[in-house]
């Protein structure tokens, strides 16, 4: 006899199954809205911009125990469309420079701007300046060295 645990996973697996099933055969009936494209591996769920969507319906329905009536609500604010359509959505909706660019719409410069490099002044920092060979940096280096070390003879002295 299976444990409780092991019983709850098999009906939650169960319960999964049963939402997954639900989902194919809504899938099964509302081609893309975009396209007409019938196939349910490649459709997925759009939420409408006017809609807050709540959870994405594909997790929950894979990973999830919520009933399908939660799923059917938030289906309810979801358009099905094929996953090209859908990138192509997205694009549209988030002005992506690619989808930009494809409508002949003029695509702006990405202005980066570097902040400026602060150089260690010479014998500063922890170790002065990296690679330079003058005396304050020598100096530096030599100090960070010879603390190290001593930390190092400290730390192996407490073993």
């Amino acid at each position: 006899m299976p444990s409780s645990g092991e019983r709850l996973r098999q009906v939650q697996a169960a319960h999964r199954h049963c939402n997954f099933e639900r989902m194919i055969a809504y899938l099964a009936v509302h081609p893309c809205s975009d396209c007409g494209e019938p196939d349910p591996v490649v459709l997925d769920f759009d939420h409408l911009p006017e809609f807050e969507k709540r959870f994405e319906i594909t997790r929950a329905v894979g990973a999830s125990t919520r009933s399908w009536k939660s799923i059917e609500q938030e289906i309810a604010k979801c358009e099905v469309v094929c996953a090209n359509c859908h990138r192509r959505r997205t694009a549209a909706r988030g002005d992506h420079r690619k989808h930009m660019l494809a409508e002949g719409r003029e695509v702006p410069a990405i202005i980066v701007t570097v902040p400026p490099r602060r150089p260690v002044p010479h014998g500063g920092g922890a170790k002065g300046r990296r690679g330079c060979d003058c005396h304050p940096c020598r100096e530096r280096r030599a100090q960070y060295n010879r603390e190290w070390r001593a930390a190092r003879r400290h730390d192996d002295s407490d073993r």
